[in-house]
């Protein structure tokens, strides 16, 4: 359960019996500052493939700044005072377990090279603690730039090539957990945050097609594109 906290309580909207409030909450934004890049739409795409699988990745949207340029915003979920600490790997994947080879594992899926321990947090400690997935703005190959959205189809077979669990995740069956849910994912499901990612003029018509296709096609080989990197994993499902 994700938790934000509010900045001000602004008031009443109106009456009734649910007495709704304006509420100001505070957000973390990447920004297409140039027509090249292509950060907002794939955030929000990989924000958007990560909730429909179960990872805890903050809530978020798309927005524009003042010049006009896409930005993608996600909620923030610090205390608003202090950066999250970057995770200790070995701790992160003892604690959240399950979380940790969602994340290898969806990051193979959406062939994001760069999770490091700057874009994972654990707020909280103990029972209580949450984890969070964030930061996907290098995902699907691009390094940001649009650029590379037309050599997708060749790469539906890419191994993942970098990553900070790489080293401490040891189970084979909780990847399949996540192999599975991947797996099972409804590409009409997936469809409808595509489609709004073109009518929100952040990926054109083409591009969206593209990364659609890639992403479909790519589940059949997910246990191939993880094996070579996460070397000490033993009962890898067949």
């Amino acid at each position: 359960m994700q938790a934000f906290r509010a900045l001000q309580w602004n008031g009443p909207v109106g009456s009734g019996v649910t007495n709704p409030l304006y509420v100001t909450f505070q957000a973390i934004a990447k920004v297409d500052w140039e027509p090249f890049y292509c950060v907002a739409g794939v955030e929000f795409l990989c924000a958007r493939m990560a909730h429909l699988v179960g990872l805890p990745c903050p809530a978020g949207g798309i927005t524009r700044t003042a010049e006009g340029h896409a930005a993608y915003f996600s909620l923030d979920f610090t205390d608003l005072t202090v950066s999250p600490a970057p995770i200790v790997p070995t701790r992160f994947a003892a604690e959240h377990r399950r979380v940790a080879a969602g994340v290898a594992m969806f990051d193979a899926w959406v062939l994001n090279n760069d999770r490091n321990p700057d874009n994972l947090a654990v707020i909280g400690s103990g029972s209580g603690s949450s984890p969070f997935v964030f930061d996907h703005s290098h995902a699907l190959g691009t390094g940001g730039s649009r650029e590379a959205i037309p050599d997708l189809p060749g790469r539906v077979g890419d191994p993942l090539v970098g990553h900070c669990l790489q080293d401490v995740l040891d189970d084979g069956r909780e990847f399949d957990v996540w192999r599975e849910r991947i797996n099972q994912l409804p590409p009409h499901v997936m469809l409808p945050h595509f489609e709004q990612v073109i009518a929100l003029g952040v990926l054109t018509e083409a591009e969206a097609q593209t990364i659609f296709d890639f992403l479909v096609k790519r589940r059949d080989h997910l246990i191939d594109c993880v094996t070579p990197l996460f070397h000490n994993v033993q009962n890898w499902p067949m």
